[in-house]
C-alpha cells in the first residue's frame, strides 16, 4: 500500500511538472534523448556504463528530462544521468544549452543550442521552428571536426548544414 501511496505521488509530480513546460521544451527533451540513440561517440571519450548529459536551462527542464531517461538505457547499455553543472563540463558528453551557462566546455562535448544562436557559442546541433513545427539543425562540419558519428537515419530528419551555415 505505501509502495503504491508513494508511485501515485512521484507520477502526480512529475505530471505537474510536465504541465509547466510547453509542448516545444518537452519535445527537445526526447529529441535530446533520442539523439544519445544516433550518435556514436570514440570509445576513449565516453563511460562504457554511462552517457552525461548536462543541462542549462530551467529546474522544470531538467526535472522532466530526467524522469523522461531514467530507467532507460541507450547504445550498448548505457545510462543516462541528467547533470546539473555548475562551473566545469569535463564530465559531459553532451551539453544542452538553453540559457549561457558560466562554464568552459569540453571540447569532446556535444553542444547542443536551444536555438540558432547558440552557434556562435560553437553548438554542433541547434533547434528551430519551421512551420510551427521544432525541427533541429546540424552541422555536420563540427560533427566531423569531434569525431563524432551520426546515423543517417537521424539526419534525414534534420537540416544539414557546413560550419558556414551552407545548406547541404
Amino acid at each position: 500500500m505505501r509502495m503504491l501511496l508513494l508511485l501515485l505521488c512521484l507520477m502526480s509530480s512529475s505530471v505537474l511538472l510536465a504541465d509547466e513546460l510547453s509542448k516545444s521544451d518537452k519535445l527537445k527533451a526526447a529529441y535530446l534523448f533520442n539523439f544519445t540513440k544516433y550518435i556514436d561517440w570514440p570509445a576513449t571519450r565516453v563511460d562504457s556504463r554511462v552517457l552525461n548529459i548536462c543541462s542549462y536551462a530551467s529546474t522544470e527542464f531538467n526535472t522532466f528530462l530526467k524522469a523522461l531517461v531514467q530507467g532507460r538505457t541507450v547504445k550498448e547499455g548505457r545510462t543516462i544521468l541528467v547533470l546539473q553543472p555548475q562551473s566545469d563540463t569535463t564530465d559531459c558528453n553532451l551539453v544542452f544549452l538553453k540559457q549561457l551557462p558560466p562554464a568552459t566546455f569540453s571540447s569532446d562535448a556535444l553542444l547542443i543550442g536551444d536555438n540558432a544562436s547558440y552557434k556562435q557559442a560553437g553548438a554542433s546541433i541547434h533547434f528551430f521552428q519551421e512551420n510551427r513545427r521544432l525541427r533541429f539543425e546540424v552541422d555536420l562540419q563540427r560533427i566531423e571536426q569531434q569525431d563524432l558519428k551520426i546515423s543517417s537515419e537521424l539526419l534525414k530528419l534534420a537540416r544539414v548544414v557546413n560550419l558556414m551555415g551552407d545548406v547541404k
